[in-house]
């Protein structure tokens, strides 16, 4: 939440805030203007969460003196529950969506000595276009300008279209996840910054 004026007394502030349904976390504030809820926990998927302000002259008031006369409310609904879950051993990547199945691409993921990470991660970032460079296991280097739609998920290690690759669908990678740029471009749309990757 950002206040148009500075903040007053944050302490008294922040008692005034309130999510309904109750959600584990604490405000912190950024300046004197802004507080921000930092949940201890991931908030639920799909859930209509309403931020609070109690009104009052000992709640949120700022360094002039104005206050909240009403109550005010902003309602804010979170992602819906989505995974990417990638096969490595059949090459496949498949998007659900509130535990559904709804579309499954072909992929190249890392040849042996240049394995795909397994395990749960998340996107961490998304860039719609990137230059890659690297070394391969057989010691060769490249250096891939314009590789586009890449969502990150753990380091250096991203989905992303392969516009040079022909075939999808075996092993064939650097340690990525690769698709055709048409497919990596549904995923990015489809997919935000935190989404779970598997």
């Amino acid at each position: 939440l950002t206040f148009t004026q500075p903040i007053r007394d944050q302490r008294a502030a922040t008692a005034a805030l309130a999510i309904e349904p109750a959600v584990p976390g604490r405000w912190q504030w950024t300046d004197d203007h802004t507080v921000q809820f930092v949940p201890t926990t991931a908030l639920p998927y799909d859930a209509e969460l309403t931020i609070k302000v109690k009104p009052g002259q000992n709640g949120a008031r700022s360094t002039a003196g104005s206050y909240f006369e009403n109550e005010a409310k902003l309602i804010y609904t979170t992602e819906t529950d989505k995974l990417i879950d990638v096969d490595v051993t059949k090459q496949v990547m498949t998007l659900y969506e509130k535990g559904k199945e709804i579309r499954t691409f072909k992929v190249a993921t890392g040849v042996p000595g240049a394995d795909t990470p397994i395990g749960e991660f998340n996107v961490e970032y998304k860039m719609q276009t990137t230059r890659m460079t690297g070394t391969n296991v057989d010691g060769s280097h490249y250096d891939i300008p314009d590789v586009h739609w890449v969502l990150a998920f753990s380091g250096d290690y991203t989905i992303h279209g392969a516009y040079w690759r022909s075939v999808f669908g075996r092993q064939g990678s650097n340690g990525c996840v690769s698709l055709s740029d048409d497919d990596a471009k549904r995923v990015f749309d489809w997919a935000p910054e935190g989404t779970r990757v598997k």
